[in-house]
C-alpha cells in the first residue's frame, strides 16, 4: 500500500524541490512519475568524467534523473551520463517465503515419496508426520533468510555511450522502463517443476472393481502383498499427489511466446484387491500397476498479455510428442486341496509394454515474485490412446477399455535465466 502512495509523493516532492531551485531543472521542463518498482531505489550514476554518483531515485524529467543525495534532490542531465544501475528491491522477507515454499517441497520429495512406486507420488500416510513438515517449514525459512541478500539484489543498467543516437534510444527506453509504460525485457530461458493432484482413471477404476468384487483394497502398507506366494514387488501405499508431474524447458522467443521441450510423468498409483473365503482356504489377489513417461515438443502463449497487470502471467499450451506405457494387471487365486499339504496357485497376468502417440495441453496462471522465480496454478491434461484390457473369473474383473491419460491440477515453480 505505502508503494501506490510513493508516485504521487515524489512529484509532490520533487515539484516543490524544483520550485526552490532545489533540482536545478529548468523552470519550463515537467517533472514525470517514476513507477512505484523503482521509486526511492538505489541509483548508481557514472558519468563521463568517470565520477561516481550514488543516492535514490526521487523523480525524472524529459532530459534528466533526479537523485536524492545527502536529504536534497539532485538532477543530473543525462548529456553529462554514460551509465545508469539502478537496483529493485522487492519487499523485505521474500526469501524467506521461497525458503518456505522450497523446503516444505523439497522435504517431502526427498522423505516422503512412495516406494517402489511410478513417478514421485507422495506417501499416503503423512498425516502423522506434522512434526517433520514443522522441521521443513524451519528449515526452509532459515535457508531463506540466509539467501535473502542474494536473491533481493536484482539491478538494470543502461549504457548512454555511442553516436548521439544511440544515446537518444536508450535513454528513451529508460524513461518507458522507469514510467511503467515498458515492461523490462523477460529473461529468455525458463525451467519449470509442476505437481499437483492427479485425477486418477486406472487406480481409480481397478479400486472400485475390487471393492465391488468384495476385495480388500491396499490392505496391508504394501499394496502388491500375497501372503502365500509374492507375486509383485513391494510397492508403498500412495496418495494422488504426484510431487514431479511435470518438467519443462523453454525459451521466449517473443514477450509472448515460448518454445521448448518437457517430460510428463503420467504413471499412477498401484493399487491390490485381496479377499479369503472358505476359512482362508482360498484366496483371490489381483493387482495393478501403470508406469508412463511422456516426451513432448510443447509451445506456450499469453493470448491476454498486456491487459492483464504486470504481476500477473496467464499461458495456454500444448505438446506433442510420445509416451512409453507399461501396464501390468496380474492376478492369482489360490486355494488348498483336501488331504494335500500344498497350496495351489492359479496365476494369470496381461500387460502392455510399447510407445504411444500423446498429446498435452496446458494452462497456468503465475506470479513473478522476482526477476528469476515465479511461483502459480496449473492444470493440464494428458491423452494417450485407450487399450482394451482382458477379464478374469477370479476376482470377479470385467473386461474394460483402459484411459491411460489423465489429467492434474497443482503448483508451477518457474526458473528464469
Amino acid at each position: 500500500m505505502k508503494k501506490a502512495f510513493c508516485p504521487i509523493l515524489a512529484f509532490l516532492l520533487v515539484s516543490l524541490a524544483a520550485q526552490g531551485g532545489e533540482t536545478g531543472l529548468n523552470q519550463d521542463e515537467r517533472i514525470e512519475t517514476v513507477s512505484a518498482d523503482f521509486l526511492f531505489n538505489n541509483v548508481v550514476i557514472k558519468l563521463k568524467e568517470e565520477k561516481l554518483i550514488s543516492g535514490l531515485l526521487a523523480g525524472m524529467s524529459s532530459s534528466a534523473l533526479i537523485l536524492r543525495t545527502g536529504g536534497r534532490d539532485e538532477s543530473i542531465d543525462f548529456k553529462n551520463i554514460s551509465r545508469v544501475s539502478i537496483g529493485r528491491d522487492p519487499e523485505h522477507g521474500q526469501g524467506m517465503l521461497y525458503g518456505i515454499l522450497l523446503g516444505i517441497y523439497g522435504g517431502n520429495l526427498l522423505f516422503h515419496g512412495a516406494k517402489d512406486q511410478p513417478a514421485v507420488f507422495l506417501r499416503g500416510n503423512i498425516e502423522n508426520s506434522w512434526l517433520l513438515q514443522l522441521a521443513f517449514f524451519a528449515a526452509g525459512a532459515g535457508m531463506g533468510y540466509a539467501a535473502e541478500a542474494a536473491l533481493e539484489k536484482d539491478s538494470i543498467s543502461f549504457d548512454l555511450k555511442g553516436s548521439d543516437i544511440d544515446r537518444q534510444a536508450e535513454w528513451d527506453r529508460l524513461r518507458r522502463i522507469l514510467s511503467g509504460s515498458m515492461n523490462i525485457e523477460p529473461r529468455k530461458f525458463h525451467v519449470s517443476v509442476y505437481g499437483g493432484k492427479v485425477f486418477l482413471n486406472i487406480a481409480n477404476r481397478y479400486s472400485n472393481i475390487f471393492k465391488k468384487t468384495g476385495c480388500n483394497v491396499n490392505e496391508y502398507e504394501y499394496s502388491y502383498y500375497n501372503y502365500h506366494h509374492p507375486v509383485y514387488d513391494y510397492a508403498q501405499i500412495a496418495s494422488s499427489l504426484n510431487l514431479v508431474r511435470r518438467l519443462q524447458f523453454t525459451v521466449s522467443l517473443n514477450p509472448r511466446l515460448e518454445t521448448g521441450v518437457a517430460v510428463m510423468f503420467l504413471g499412477e498409483p498401484s493399487v491390490s484387491g485381496e479377499k479369503y473365503s472358505n476359512n482362508y482356504n482360498n484366496e483371490s489377489w489381483a493387482g495393478v500397476k501403470l508406469t508412463s513417461t511422456a516426451y513432448y515438443a510443447c509451445g506456450l502463449y499469453q493470448p491476454l498479455r498486456g491487459l492483464l497487470p504486470s504481476r500477473l502471467q496467464w499461458r495456454i499450451g500444448m505438446g506433442l510428442g510420445a509416451a512409453k506405457v507399461n501396464f501390468n494387471l496380474k492376478t492369482s487365486n489360490g486355494y488348498s486341496i483336501p488331504l494335500n499339504p500344498y497350496w495351489v496357485d492359479e496365476k494369470t497376468e496381461f500387460g502392455i509394454s510399447r510407445w504411444f502417440l500423446s498429446g498435452v495441453v496446458f494452462t497456468e496462471i503465475t506470479v513473478p515474485l522476482s526477476s528469476f522465480f515465479s511461483l502459480g496454478l496449473a492444470a493440464d491434461y494428458a491423452w494417450i490412446p485407450s487399450q482394451q484390457a482382458p477379464g478374469y473369473p477370479n476376482p470377479q474383473i470385467p473386461a474394460q477399455k483402459l484411459r491411460l491419460g489423465n489429467a492434474s491440477l497443482g503448483a508451477a515453480f518457474s526458473f528464469h535465466f
